[in-house]
Protein backbone atom coordinates (compact mmCIF):
# COMPACT_ATOMS: atom_id res chain seq x y z
CA UNK A 1 0.00 0.00 0.00
CA UNK A 2 1.71 3.42 -1.48
CA UNK A 3 0.06 4.99 1.33
CA UNK A 4 1.94 3.40 3.98
CA UNK A 5 5.50 3.01 2.85
CA UNK A 6 7.70 5.55 4.15
CA UNK A 7 9.30 7.26 1.05
CA UNK A 8 13.03 7.72 2.26
CA UNK A 9 16.05 8.68 0.32
CA UNK A 10 20.12 9.37 0.49
CA UNK A 11 21.20 11.86 -2.59
CA UNK A 12 24.38 13.39 -2.61
CA UNK A 13 23.48 16.31 -5.46
CA UNK A 14 21.57 19.06 -3.56
CA UNK A 15 19.41 19.62 -6.95
CA UNK A 16 18.38 16.35 -6.65
CA UNK A 17 18.12 15.93 -2.69
CA UNK A 18 15.29 19.38 -3.41
CA UNK A 19 13.60 17.85 -6.19
CA UNK A 20 12.57 15.02 -4.18
CA UNK A 21 12.02 17.08 -1.10
CA UNK A 22 9.36 19.11 -3.12
CA UNK A 23 7.71 15.50 -4.25
CA UNK A 24 7.40 14.99 -0.67
CA UNK A 25 10.20 12.64 -0.09
CA UNK A 26 11.94 12.56 3.06
CA UNK A 27 15.97 13.04 1.87
CA UNK A 28 19.34 12.76 3.87
CA UNK A 29 21.42 15.40 1.60
CA UNK A 30 24.88 13.41 1.93
CA UNK A 31 27.13 10.48 0.78
CA UNK A 32 25.12 7.22 1.57
CA UNK A 33 27.91 6.17 3.68
CA UNK A 34 27.23 9.27 5.73
CA UNK A 35 23.72 8.54 6.26
CA UNK A 36 22.32 8.03 9.73
CA UNK A 37 20.22 4.90 10.31
CA UNK A 38 17.23 6.81 11.68
CA UNK A 39 15.03 3.80 10.59
CA UNK A 40 14.90 0.35 9.24
CA UNK A 41 13.42 -0.46 6.35
CA UNK A 42 11.96 -3.87 4.51
CA UNK A 43 12.70 -2.63 0.77
CA UNK A 44 15.63 -0.29 -0.43
CA UNK A 45 16.50 0.49 -4.23
CA UNK A 46 19.88 0.96 -4.85
CA UNK A 47 19.92 2.02 -8.66
CA UNK A 48 23.42 2.95 -9.96
CA UNK A 49 24.67 3.95 -6.65
CA UNK A 50 27.31 1.19 -5.56
CA UNK A 51 30.34 1.96 -8.70
CA UNK A 52 30.20 5.61 -7.00
CA UNK A 53 31.27 5.01 -3.94
CA UNK A 54 34.53 4.48 -2.59
CA UNK A 55 34.24 1.32 -0.79
CA UNK A 56 32.45 -1.47 -2.15
CA UNK A 57 32.18 -3.48 0.57
CA UNK A 58 31.24 -0.37 3.20
CA UNK A 59 28.40 0.62 0.73
CA UNK A 60 26.78 -3.07 1.13
CA UNK A 61 27.75 -2.57 4.66
CA UNK A 62 25.35 0.03 4.54
CA UNK A 63 22.51 -1.32 2.90
CA UNK A 64 22.26 -4.19 5.65
CA UNK A 65 22.53 -1.41 8.34
CA UNK A 66 19.91 -0.05 6.79
CA UNK A 67 17.27 -2.92 5.72
CA UNK A 68 15.19 -4.80 8.73
CA UNK A 69 14.83 -7.95 9.17
CA UNK A 70 13.66 -9.98 6.50
CA UNK A 71 14.41 -6.70 4.03
CA UNK A 72 15.19 -6.62 0.55
CA UNK A 73 17.34 -4.82 -1.07
CA UNK A 74 16.93 -4.21 -5.35
CA UNK A 75 20.77 -3.38 -6.73
CA UNK A 76 22.07 -2.45 -9.90
CA UNK A 77 25.49 -1.79 -10.99
CA UNK A 78 27.65 -1.49 -14.45
CA UNK A 79 29.15 -5.02 -15.02
CA UNK A 80 33.34 -4.57 -15.62
CA UNK A 81 33.24 -7.05 -18.63
CA UNK A 82 30.13 -4.78 -20.40
CA UNK A 83 31.25 -3.55 -23.94
CA UNK A 84 29.26 -0.41 -22.91
CA UNK A 85 31.67 0.22 -20.09
CA UNK A 86 34.84 -0.89 -21.39
CA UNK A 87 34.07 1.31 -24.58
CA UNK A 88 33.59 4.50 -22.15
CA UNK A 89 36.39 3.85 -20.06
CA UNK A 90 38.59 3.45 -23.32
CA UNK A 91 36.83 7.19 -24.88
CA UNK A 92 36.97 8.58 -21.56
CA UNK A 93 41.12 8.00 -21.58
CA UNK A 94 41.18 10.28 -24.88
CA UNK A 95 38.48 12.79 -23.48
CA UNK A 96 36.04 11.68 -27.04
CA UNK A 97 32.57 12.47 -25.90
CA UNK A 98 33.26 13.12 -22.43
CA UNK A 99 30.96 15.40 -21.70
CA UNK A 100 27.81 13.87 -23.63
CA UNK A 101 28.42 10.42 -21.88
CA UNK A 102 30.00 11.39 -18.20
CA UNK A 103 26.82 10.19 -16.32
CA UNK A 104 27.34 6.41 -17.67
CA UNK A 105 31.65 6.41 -17.50
CA UNK A 106 34.71 7.97 -15.44
CA UNK A 107 35.22 10.22 -13.15
CA UNK A 108 31.87 9.56 -11.61
CA UNK A 109 32.42 5.58 -11.10
CA UNK A 110 35.32 4.37 -9.24
CA UNK A 111 34.84 0.86 -9.77
CA UNK A 112 33.20 -1.81 -11.90
CA UNK A 113 31.88 -5.41 -10.72
CA UNK A 114 32.17 -8.73 -12.18
CA UNK A 115 29.07 -11.27 -10.45
CA UNK A 116 31.82 -12.69 -8.92
CA UNK A 117 32.82 -9.87 -7.38
CA UNK A 118 29.69 -8.63 -6.41
CA UNK A 119 28.44 -12.32 -5.06
CA UNK A 120 31.46 -12.21 -2.92
CA UNK A 121 30.45 -8.87 -0.75
CA UNK A 122 27.01 -9.41 -0.77
CA UNK A 123 27.72 -13.17 0.96
CA UNK A 124 30.64 -11.56 3.25
CA UNK A 125 28.11 -9.24 4.65
CA UNK A 126 26.21 -11.72 5.61
CA UNK A 127 23.05 -11.04 3.02
CA UNK A 128 21.11 -13.49 1.14
CA UNK A 129 21.18 -12.73 -2.52
CA UNK A 130 17.60 -13.61 -4.39
CA UNK A 131 18.88 -13.26 -7.58
CA UNK A 132 21.53 -11.89 -9.24
CA UNK A 133 21.32 -11.49 -13.10
CA UNK A 134 22.50 -9.64 -15.84
CA UNK A 135 20.28 -6.31 -17.70
CA UNK A 136 20.76 -4.50 -20.63
CA UNK A 137 19.70 -0.95 -20.90
CA UNK A 138 17.00 0.14 -22.74
CA UNK A 139 16.54 3.63 -24.53
CA UNK A 140 14.53 5.22 -21.85
CA UNK A 141 17.19 4.29 -19.15
CA UNK A 142 19.59 5.92 -21.28
CA UNK A 143 20.51 9.67 -19.46
CA UNK A 144 22.17 11.06 -22.16
CA UNK A 145 21.14 14.55 -23.77
CA UNK A 146 23.46 14.06 -26.48
CA UNK A 147 22.29 12.57 -29.11
CA UNK A 148 24.77 11.57 -31.32
CA UNK A 149 26.01 10.37 -27.60
CA UNK A 150 23.11 8.46 -27.13
CA UNK A 151 22.72 7.04 -30.00
CA UNK A 152 26.05 5.79 -29.93
CA UNK A 153 25.69 4.16 -26.16
CA UNK A 154 22.88 2.83 -27.45
CA UNK A 155 24.67 1.16 -30.70
CA UNK A 156 27.01 -0.78 -28.03
CA UNK A 157 23.68 -1.86 -25.90
CA UNK A 158 22.25 -3.20 -29.19
CA UNK A 159 25.30 -5.42 -29.88
CA UNK A 160 25.41 -6.36 -26.63
CA UNK A 161 22.14 -7.54 -27.03
CA UNK A 162 22.80 -9.51 -29.82
CA UNK A 163 25.65 -11.07 -28.03
CA UNK A 164 23.32 -11.94 -25.00
CA UNK A 165 25.30 -9.96 -23.03
CA UNK A 166 24.13 -7.76 -20.15
CA UNK A 167 25.48 -4.15 -19.97
CA UNK A 168 24.50 -3.90 -15.75
CA UNK A 169 24.31 -5.94 -12.91
CA UNK A 170 20.81 -6.52 -11.04
CA UNK A 171 21.14 -8.31 -7.50
CA UNK A 172 17.97 -8.67 -4.86
CA UNK A 173 19.66 -9.49 -1.25
CA UNK A 174 17.62 -9.80 1.84
CA UNK A 175 18.62 -9.90 5.24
Amino acid sequence: NDKKAVKFGIEISAESACIAKRKGIEVFNCDILDAPAVRKYELIFAVDIWEHVLDPYSFIAKLKDLLSQGGVAYITFPLANSLIYKSGIFLGKFGFMKKSVERLFPPFHTFYLSFGSARKIIRDAGLEIICLKGKRLNWKELAIKNHFAKNTVYFFNMIESWLGLPSLGEAIVKL
